[in-house]
Parts: structure tokens; sequence; C-alpha cells
């Protein structure tokens, strides 16, 4: 089957060899046209394939062919050079760690009594410890914490959690569906007591706090666990717990501060005002010993940012802003040394006055700690809060713009990329398409500035698309452990980061479109201009969404990656440039009413085009070449515009949907 694009292309190839040769236009006809096709123009000696190649700037020659063989080949070597000395003398960006304190704490002093904490001095060494402690618990407590918290108690009886079984382990002979994590665990957590959780790896101590924190999201669980006597709830029991995961994920892109400051927005209640949440997060600071690292991004973990033990302190603090009646810690002290050891543990202490190691060597007693604390006590009230969560939603909504911003802000690299794409893009078509707009008098000409205003917007579009895949990817990850938390809801997380985009994309488009517009040479009116800004906006608006819907739906970037660039090449195949929509089959036609980029180009060329008189060469108008062509009509660029607005709803729509509906997260 003959494509219709290239057809029309090899015709009009074809026209205008026979106008440089004088041929009468009447004597053009089909069967002339399909005899060139099979053999050679008409009075001339140069095949189909030669006239086709001059006609396009080519050579003809046949040892091109090995020059250009040679040339891949050059190219191919050229950027493998380029690559390997790229990797042996460039070292990664940004700073690989967080500012180091310089303060008497990181030399080992304690800022309160000014002693060093390490080896205890010769003699009764345990003693020691305990007077040391006890000493810095006295000072906290003298001091006393600027919000206070209720205390409850915690039971869990006859826990049993399983998942299916490996298929691995099926293939050994295993014969059970299911495999049993937790059997039949019972204890108990009294109130202000510091409990420790021991056992060998692979006991399944993460198992059983992710399913008394309500963290668990797959396999099977039967449980029966009670709050200070009553039955848990996650929706209640998440406001007054926190949870410090082994895995200190937070987002790279903001301070320290500015981590403790959003976690306490959505944590505590509206009655605290910001002066006594700002004191509270200056007290934790202080107790967590972080004030010299206020100032510094978290960064990513292994990468950049803060060191391990900085970062655990951090994840602590965070938990702490909360004020929280319950937390868990998951290895809190694993991978840092002594000193970063004492601090977690006299963070607890003060916290929690006292420290007890218990879960199950007496199961007679043990059960019957269950069973009394498992009633509620005379006068208690179960817990209960008005809202699921601490803020309304437009609180949520703010604060988690607040973030998304200052995120942004700190990530420069982000931005400058974009935006500096964006101009040498504007810089490299404004003058290879040099004052091209104002030419309009062959077909050839509009072809030229309509493949230019197609193209940019494919080229740039892509660009952001693939852009912002990674930020929502990490951002996301953090996202399921503040929902988990309690913190905020889906919709006003999505719809922050829908809106952290609107103005970066403005001042994108409009830098863009003022460049070009002027250096293209397009008729200076006011409505073509402002068509063009709109659908240069609203078209990286919409590929920008689309990049974070295909991430919200995907389990991770790069397989969204691999799925939206399929579409990539549907979209332009569909486009209407490429093939016009009128010569597109029937049975396929559907899809291009359906393609986002079609409906750009339709804006574009028709409120460019679709409404000028000026005659071209055929004797027809541009309007009319555009109407009849390309089936482009000036009165409905208000429709193309609606419905490129319209395509910016619905992806942000699913992209909303998607992170409320799916949890690639699985625990």
């Amino acid at each position: 089957m003959v494509d219709m694009g290239l057809l029309d292309f090899t015709y009009d190839v074809w026209a205008e060899c026979c106008s440089n040769q004088q041929v009468p236009w009447e004597e053009l006809e089909t069967s002339n046209f399909l005899n060139w096709l099979l053999h050679v123009l008409p009075n001339s000696m140069e095949s189909l394939g030669v006239e086709v190649l001059k006609s396009c700037g080519l050579f003809s020659h046949a040892y091109w062919y090995w020059i250009g063989v040679g040339a891949l080949v050059g190219y191919v070597l050229l950027l493998n050079a380029g690559f390997t000395l790229a990797l042996t003398f460039f070292n990664p960006m940004g700073k690989p760690e967080a500012i180091k304190s310089e303060d008497p704490q990181s030399k080992g002093c304690d800022d309160r009594s000014g002693k060093t904490i390490g080896s205890p001095p010769r003699g009764n060494s345990s003693s020691h410890r305990t007077n040391n402690i006890e000493s810095g618990n006295e000072i906290r407590r003298e001091k006393g914490m600027v919000l206070p918290f209720e205390q409850h108690t915690l039971t869990f009886d006859e826990i049993t959690s399983s998942v299916d079984m490996p298929q691995e382990m099926k293939n050994k002979g295993v014969t059970e569906d299911k495999l049993v994590l937790l059997k039949g665990v019972s204890g108990a957590f009294k109130q202000g007591v510091l409990t420790a959780l021991m056992g060998v790896s692979g006991a399944s101590k993460t198992t059983l706090m992710d399913v008394l924190a309500g963290r668990k999201t797959s396999g099977y669980i039967d449980w029966k666990i009670t709050i200070s006597g009553y039955p848990k709830k996650q929706e209640t029991f998440a406001r007054v717990s926190g949870y410090c995961e082994q895995s200190d994920i937070r987002s790279p892109h903001v301070t320290v501060y500015e981590s403790l400051l959003y976690s306490s927005w959505l944590h505590l209640p509206p009655d605290v005002d910001s002066k006594t949440r700002k004191m509270f997060i200056e007290e934790v600071i202080e107790l967590v010993e972080l004030k010299p690292l206020r100032q510094s991004l978290v960064g990513l973990p292994g990468v950049n940012g803060l060191s391990t033990e900085q970062r655990k302190r951090l994840t602590i603090a965070v938990e702490l802003v909360a004020n929280p009646s319950i937390i868990f810690m998951d290895e809190p002290t694993s991978g840092l040394d002594a000193r970063a050891a004492a601090i977690v543990m006299r963070i607890e202490l003060v916290k929690f006055k006292m420290v007890t190691i218990q879960l199950l060597g007496c199961w007679k007693r043990n059960k019957a700690l269950v069973r009394e604390l498992s009633s509620p006590a005379l006068g208690s009230k179960d817990l209960y809060f008005p809202a699921q969560y601490s803020q309304s939603y437009f609180s949520q909504f703010v604060a988690c713009l607040w973030k998304k911003h200052w995120s942004y802000w700190h990530n420069p690299l982000y931005t400058a990329i974009r935006f500096l794409f964006t101009m040498i893009i504007a810089l490299m078509f404004g003058t290879m398409f040099w004052n091209l707009g104002s030419k309009t008098k062959k077909e050839q000409d509009v072809f030229n500035a309509m493949g230019f205003m197609y193209v940019a917007v494919l080229f740039i579009g892509i660009k952001n698309a693939n852009s912002v895949q990674p930020v929502v990817a990490v951002e996301r990850t953090v996202f399921y452990r503040e929902r988990a938390a309690g913190m905020y809801s889906s919709l006003p997380y999505a719809f922050a980061q829908v809106v952290i985009d609107l103005p970066y994309v403005f001042v994108q488009a409009v830098s863009y479109g003022i460049v070009v517009y002027a250096m293209i040479g397009f008729e200076w009116t006011a409505a073509k201009f402002f068509w063009y800004l709109f659908f240069m906006y609203f078209s990286l608006l919409y590929f920008t969404f689309y990049g974070m819907m295909a991430v919200g739906v995907t389990p991770n970037h790069h397989i969204a990656s691999v799925i939206a660039s399929a579409f990539y090449g549907i979209w332009n195949l569909f486009s209407g440039f490429i093939i016009p929509r009128p010569r597109i089959p029937i049975w396929w036609r559907w899809y291009s009413w359906a393609c986002p980029i079609a409906w750009t180009f339709y804006g574009m060329t028709a409120s460019e085009f679709g409404d000028k008189k000026n005659t071209l060469e055929t004797s027809e108008t541009v309007e009319e070449f555009v109407r009849e062509y390309f089936g482009f009509k000036h009165e409905l660029v208000g429709v193309a515009a609606a419905v490129v607005v319209g395509f910016i709803v619905l992806f942000a729509f699913v992209f909303a949907v998607s992170i409320k509906v799916f949890n690639f997260q699985k625990r």
C-alpha cells in the first residue's frame, strides 16, 4: 500500500520538476505521474530517485552511501570516546555531603554539660552512664516540653500475618499456599515506657511493627489491637503515633528546618499557633542536635546531602515535631557510630523517662499483662477527632504547595535544564527559520512555517514530560510515607504537584514565544500573538501533566518513560502534519480527533494562517489552502483551545486519581 503522505510529497516534487522544465500545468495528468513513478521524467534522463534526492538537496552519487556508513561508524566511535572521557575526568555535580557541625557537639561534647560523650572514666562504668543519663534527663525534665502529649498503652493479641507462598518455594516442593510471618504473637506496651523489640535478623520484627503501626499494605493479617483498652482505629491512631522507618526517605530538595516545619504544620492541631509551633521545633532541633544543619538540604541517600547518621536524626526529629503519644523506631541506631547512637537513645529517654527491655520469655505473665491493659480504665475515653486530618483540605493543599515551592526553588538544576533547552531550541529554530512567517507566496512556505510550529511543540513538550518524571517518582515515594502517617489526603498533594508547575511552564512558554515569534516574522497582531502563546503554554502543560500521569499509573519512572515514549510516536503519526487529517483512512481518523498534539497543530495553524487572504502561486488563498488541504477552519480556533485545555484537566485528573487509588509500595 502506498503511503498517501509520501505520494502527495512525490507528486509535488514531480510537479515542481516538470514546472522547472516548462511543462504546462494541464499536462500534469495522473497517467504521466504514474509513468514517472515507474520510469523516468518526461524529457529527462534522470530517474525518480535521483530527482527526489536532488530536490531535497542530497547527493545522488552511489559512493555517498559508503560515505554515510563511514560517518555513522565515526559518530559511534566519537560518542563512545566522549563517554569514556567523561567518566574518567568529570566528577558529580553538587556537594556530596551537607555541611558538617563545627560547634562543640561535633567534637564529642554534650551541649548541656560540656562533658564528652564517649568512653566513661575508669571505675564503675555502668553507674557512670546511669548517672549521666539521669543527669541529662533531669535537665530536660526541668526545662519541660513546649507541647505536652497524652500517654497511651498499646496491646496486641494473637497477631497472625502471612503472604502468598513465593513461586520459588513452591518449585522446591512446598505445598502450603501461604507463608506465615507472624503466628500468634501477643504483647503489650505500657505508657511512658521505652520497649525494645529484640530478635535475630529475619525474625519479622519489622513486619510486626508494620502491622502495629498500620503500614502493612500486602498479605493477610488477623489481629486484635487496642489503644488504652479501646479497639484500634487506624484513622485516629495515625494522629497520635509516629513511625521512624529503616529507610530514611525524605524530600531531597528541602532543608532540615523546612522538613520539620512542614511536618509540624500538617501534624499539630490548628489550635497550636505559629509561635508555639516554631518554639517546639526549635526545642526538637536542639534535642536532636540538628541546629548546625538547619539550612542544609536533605539530599538523596548515598548520593548527596545529609550523612547516614544526620539523616537518621532528621527522621526522628520529623516524627517528634508531630508530638506523638506512641512512636515506633525500626533499628534507630543501625549504621550509627557511638556518639550518634547515644544521641538517639538520649532522645528516647527524654521522651519516655525510663527504659525497659521486655516481648516474650514468660508467656503467662505476658498474656496476663495483655488482658489487664486490653480493658479501658475507668473514666477514660476512646480516641476521637472531629476530622481525619489535623488540617483542612485547603490547609493541606497550601502546606503541600509550600513544600513543592521550596523543592523546586532548591533544585535549580531541574529548572535550569528545562529553560536552557527551551532557549536553545528557540534560538536554533529562530535562526533556521528566520523571517519565514512573512513568506506566504508558495505552498512550501506555508508547509515550512507549519512544520516549525509543530516540531517546536513536540521537541519541548517531550523534554518537559521526560524531565518531570524522575522528580514526581521521588516525591511519590515520600508521599506514600507521609500519607500513611496521616499528614494529608491524596488529592491536596496531587493538586499541589499540578499547580506548582503552572508558573514555571508559563515563564518557559512566554520566553520561548517572544523570541521565536519575533525571529520567525509572524504577523504582529494582538490576537495572533495571544493565540500562539496560548497554545504554546497549554500544550507544554499537557505534556508536563502527561509525564506526571505516566508516573502515577506505573510502578516507577523507568516504566513510565517507556510507555510514554510509545504514545509520542502515535501522537506524531496522527497529528495531522505528516498525514493531513482528511487523508487519514476513515477507520483511523477517529484517533486524530483524540490526539492532543493534533489539536495543538490545528489551533496554531488555524489562528496564524486560517484567515490570510493573500494568494499563493496556485491561485488559491492561504486560507483556502489550509482549509482544503488540512481541514483547518479559522472559526474553530476557540474549539481547539477548549479541547487543549480539556486534555490538561484530563491528564491532571487521572494523575490525581492514580495517586489516590494506586499504591506500588508493597510492604
